[in-house]
């Protein structure tokens, strides 16, 4: 979950994108993400997201319980020290 910011790296040196296009993507766990012009907007649509939750209903109550015999099911043809 964050709001980047697509014209400056980690070091705050200018990208390649710099000055072209939408400046600022949310990125949150769950949902597609989205950019903005203005920091400001991305930052209420982030608070947002994380307030509502997972996109999908179903994925509301799936655990990692849940899902983990889909996996190993997955991966029957891995060996049993693959496994």
């Amino acid at each position: 979950m964050a709001v980047q910011d697509l014209w400056r790296d980690r070091r705050g040196q200018p990208t390649k994108r710099a000055g072209v296009g939408r400046r600022w993507r949310v990125v949150v766990a769950g949902q597609p993400t989205r950019s903005f012009t203005n920091e400001r907007a991305a930052k209420l649509y982030e608070a947002k997201l994380l307030a509502e939750g997972p996109a999908r209903p179903q994925d509301r109550a799936t655990t990692v319980g849940d899902l983990v015999d889909v996996w190993l099911a997955s991966k029957q043809r891995l060996s049993t020290k693959g496994r």
